[in-house]
């Protein structure tokens, strides 16, 4: 399940409408939690529609007369959004939050927790009363719980680049409230600073957006994380939840091979010794009976010295789930903070610009045609030959799965095949493995190798 939580500051145009639609479609978002619509109850529903959410619950924004009475301004707004397979059930709510309880799973197995759409007030003045509320919330019922949105507020130094250094006791506030109420950041992945605004001919970053969880909540769903997309419309990035439960898959059960003798066994020196010890251990009352066993202990003893493949199987898998299995760190932002920025806003513009079509077969004329194929078992040389019938495809594929994790998934299979360094390896270092990937997913390697 997928949730979102942006400060759209102002979803009235339709620029921004499309932003949100665009963001969950791209997204495959269940929910969605807007603040700073500037919007009333009757213009969000029409916004539900056009977005193709099924239901809607919207605090109206406020009406405030400018200076010198010129004129009135929209300021606030509050909305949730959320799909049909959603149920979810609003609890309270307020100019600064939306409390609801979230239903999601089978209907044999439903999982209810509990969301929080949060926005802080914008005046420092105020941010007391930001605080006090989240310490009210954390009273109120005992579903595992997770707060989402923008706090207007940091918890520490390293969450603000350039700009006036942030008070201690402001920061504070924000700090003790998530103490108090027990609840610890979501791990996130993407840019580290949400806002982006310029202030004195400075431009200033703040993590000013984020999602935390009580730890019952992060126990639950463990492979959750939070995801700091794109920027859009507004000087705020959406942020992105997705709850994931850790299911460990299950191993497969092996079908059992059929037995074929294979001439390569003969260059083996202790070939003729294993033929031998199994077809002298065959046993039988008459000349069918006998050689039937024999022929069935050589067999046996053929297959268990061929089980050599599937040690080799293990050696290459634990080495593998070594190397890319993730012990879910939390609390990165400190080391993050010490790295450098050596990427400056220019060069990232060029490096996440839209992908073309130029691009897309620019990399693909990289590849020599008689490459070995993946596991779909289509080469470069189809793709040379027929780009006039399938580049369309190719390239929307392309664009799509590099911005998303799941479709990116159902691309990058890979057969890996092992070349032995020594007669008998037991261990990787004694493998050199040659990755046979699909074609699509080396063309959107290419593309972004090409980039840098």
């Amino acid at each position: 399940m997928n949730l979102l939580s942006w400060n759209c500051q102002g979803i009235g145009n339709p620029w921004t409408v499309r932003g949100v639609k665009w963001l969950i479609s791209l997204n495959i978002l269940k929910v969605v939690f807007l603040s700073e619509t500037r919007c009333t109850d009757k213009e969000m529903d029409e916004i539900r529609r056009q977005v193709g959410m099924k239901s809607a619950f919207t605090v109206d924004c406020k009406f405030v007369m400018k200076k010198h009475d010129k004129g009135v301004s929209r300021a606030g707004g509050l909305c949730w959004m959320w799909a049909e397979d959603v149920t979810v059930e609003v609890q309270s709510y307020s100019d600064s939050h939306v409390d609801v309880d979230v239903v999601v799973g089978e209907a044999t197995d439903p999982k209810r927790w509990r969301f929080t759409g949060f926005y802080g007030q914008p005046k420092v003045e105020n941010r007391y009363l930001s605080w006090l509320l989240l310490r009210t919330l954390a009273l109120q019922g005992n579903l595992l719980w997770v707060v989402g949105g923008d706090s207007n507020e940091i918890t520490s130094i390293s969450d603000k680049d350039e700009g006036v250094v942030r008070n201690v006791r402001q920061m504070a506030g924000l700090r003790e409230a998530l103490e108090f109420c027990r609840l610890k950041d979501v791990r996130y992945v993407g840019p580290k600073f949400t806002w982006t605004g310029v202030r004195s001919g400075h431009v200033i970053k703040i993590r000013l957006d984020r999602f935390v969880a009580s730890q019952g909540w992060s126990d639950l769903f463990p492979a959750s994380r939070v995801v700091h997309l794109l920027p859009n419309e507004s000087d705020h990035l959406p942020v992105l939840l997705e709850v994931k439960e850790f299911v460990p898959r299950k191993k497969r059960k092996r079908k059992r091979k059929r037995f074929r003798f294979e001439e390569f066994w003969l260059r083996e020196e202790e070939c003729v010794n294993i033929v031998k010890q199994g077809w002298e251990s065959g046993v039988g009352s008459h000349s069918v009976d006998r050689i039937r066993s024999k022929i069935s202990k050589t067999r046996k003893a053929l297959e268990n010295c061929s089980s050599k493949d599937s040690q080799l199987e293990s050696i290459v898998l634990d080495y593998f789930k070594g190397i890319f299995a993730s012990s879910y760190p939390t609390d990165l932002q400190d080391i993050m903070a010490a790295i450098p920025t050596v990427i400056t806003d220019e060069i990232n513009s060029a490096l996440v610009h839209e992908i073309s079509e130029a691009e897309v077969y620019g990399a693909l004329k990289q590849m020599h045609p008689s490459k070995a194929p993946g596991p779909d078992g289509f080469s470069p040389c189809f793709y040379h030959n027929f780009w006039s019938i399938v580049g369309h495809d190719v390239v929307a594929a392309v664009k799509c799965f590099l911005v998303s994790e799941e479709l990116l998934r159902s691309m990058n299979g890979t057969f890996v095949t092992l070349i032995p360094k020594v007669k008998t390896p037991q261990y990787m270092s004694q493998l050199r493995p040659i990755s046979l990937c699909n074609v699509l997913y080396k063309l959107g390697s290419k593309v972004l190798a090409n980039r840098v």
